[in-house]
Formats: C-alpha cells, sequence, structure tokens
C-alpha cells in the first residue's frame, strides 16, 4: 500500500525473502515489471519446488522471457526454429522468421510443424510448471503474428474463408487464450471466424446466430463455474430454426460433459477443432 501511495525507496533488509517477494509483488501488479519477467525469474524455483517440479529441465526456463528490449538479446534468432521462438516469445523477431521459413516451406508446412508443435510445447510446460501465465499470453501473442504473416500469402478466397464458425468465451469467464489459439488456426487453415471476444452473454450469442448465419459455433470455458453459462447458451442456441453443430472446449470440459450440456462435439485443442470444421464445413 504504501509503495502505491508514492514510497520509492524503502529501507529494508534484501535477505528478507518474505519483504523482497512484496516488493517483486508489487511492481508485477503495477506493471512495472513487464510480462511479469523479472517476478518468474526470481520466483519460479520456489513455486516449481513447492509443486514438485524442478525448473527449466527442458528447453526455455522460467527466466527465459526478459522485459523490455533485453528479451530479444536472450538468443540470436539466426539459429532458432520457429518452435523456440514461439515458446520463447520472441515478438520482435518472429515475423521476419516467418517470411524466411516461407521461402522454403508452405504455409500449412509451416503452421503444422513447427507453430503448432510450438504451442503444443508451451501449453504442456504450463501444465507441468515450467512456464507461468504470462509466458503462456507471450507465446499465444508471437505464434498470432506468426499466423498473420502466413495469410498474408493466401488468397483473396482463401482470405474470404470457408464458413463463416462464430467463436466466443461464454458468459462470466475471461480467459480466451484457448479460443484465441483455435481462431488464428482455423483462419490459417482458410475458415473465416467470426470472435464475439470473452465475457459473451447468452443473448449476445444467440442475436450473433441470428445475424451471421454461421455453419458452426465454437464455445470456450475455462472455469468450472461458467459451465452454467455454457449450457445455457447452447439450450438458447437450440431453440432456434435451423441451428447450426456446436462445438465445446476447454480446461474443465470432457466428452461426458460436453454431452450433457447438449453440446454436438467436444474438441479437446485447436487441431481437432480444425479437423471437425473440415469434416463439417466443405465448401
Amino acid at each position: 500500500m504504501a509503495l502505491f501511495a508514492g514510497l520509492d525507496l524503502p529501507i529494508m533488509n534484501p535477505l528478507d525473502r518474505d519483504l523482497m517477494a512484496t516488493v517483486d509483488a508489487y511492481e508485477v501488479l503495477s506493471y512495472k515489471d513487464i510480462d511479469s519477467a523479472r517476478y518468474i525469474h526470481r520466483h519460479a524455483a520456489d513455486q516449481t519446488a513447492a509443486a514438485g517440479v524442478t525448473p527449466g529441465v527442458t528447453g526455455v526456463t522460467a527466466g527465459s522471457v526478459q522485459s523490455g528490449s533485453s528479451r530479444e538479446q536472450v538468443q540470436s534468432s539466426t539459429d532458432m526454429s520457429l518452435v523456440d521462438m514461439v515458446v520463447s516469445g520472441m515478438k520482435a523477431q518472429i515475423e521476419e522468421k516467418t517470411r524466411y521459413a516461407l521461402k522454403t516451406s508452405t504455409s500449412m508446412q509451416i503452421i503444422n510443424e513447427q507453430l503448432i508443435p510450438g504451442l503444443n510445447e508451451v501449453g504442456k510446460k504450463y501444465e507441468s510448471g515450467h512456464l507461468f501465465l504470462p509466458q503462456l499470453i507471450l507465446s499465444a501473442e508471437t505464434a498470432k503474428l506468426a499466423f498473420g504473416v502466413i495469410k498474408e500469402t493466401f488468397s483473396v478466397s482463401e482470405k474470404q474463408g470457408k464458413g463463416p464458425i462464430l467463436m466466443a468465451t461464454v458468459e462470466g469467464d475471461i480467459h480466451d487464450i484457448g479460443k484465441n489459439i483455435v481462431r488464428v488456426i482455423l483462419e490459417s487453415y482458410g475458415f473465416q471466424v467470426i470472435d464475439l471476444g470473452k465475457d459473451v452473454p447468452v443473448e449476445k450469442v444467440v442475436k450473433a446466430f441470428l445475424e451471421y448465419k454461421p455453419r458452426m459455433i465454437g464455445l470456450s470455458a475455462l472455469m468450472t463455474t461458467t459451465v452454467y453459462f455454457m449450457e445455457k447458451t447452447i439450450m438458447r442456441l437450440k431453440e432456434q430454426k435451423d441451428i447450426c453443430p456446436i462445438m465445446v472446449g476447454g480446461a474443465v470440459l470432457t466428452v461426458e460433459v460436453a454431452r450433457e450440456i447438449g453440446a454436438d462435439h467436444y474438441c479437446k485443442d485447436a487441431l481437432e477443432a480444425v479437423e471437425l470444421a473440415q469434416k463439417l464445413i466443405r465448401n
């Protein structure tokens, strides 16, 4: 509270871990520690030890994501693959690297062999405690930039896309990283996606269905408490005439839960969502 009120030079014991952690937390909350990089670097070992995980066993360690311009000095991009750059969150260099990769590889090869594996690796590291939420977000943003470069190479017809597919994170849920990854990958496969965003009220989803007449709807939820709103959204959608197939996904969902709340399909990840879209939307 004193720091937020303007204290800029506390006199304290730098060996007092609790006090230092308080200052570090303040810098995260006040966004002086960009991307929480300094906090992760200083405290990742404590967090992973508590969870029974050894940080940095493989790939990028918790301290690899740096704040400011120093982030781009972690490793030279010349000897890094796109997979490494996605995992490291190297936003400033990913576009140039992607354009270079397009000289020797097709867009689908880059997506299937580098970007998606990179995102999958980030997801596994996040689940195991080797990476943390700020790094997860940074990697997703990095991959999005690469997808943007690839999309520039698409023809006019490919940019217009098949579909459309309507997507939303349901009411009460503000977690949209997974939904965003699914969206950019669907777009990279040539699908037109109408993204309503996060915390989307039930009636807004219904209104969007009536307006855009999508070929498929994708709903996302991360929290157990918001599965109720997902079910409510599905119920309202199925009251509409000529409703399209509804797919659902998210950390708290399973095939059984999806069936119980009335969804037509459950997709565990972006690749399954693409496979489903290709199966259901032929043109």
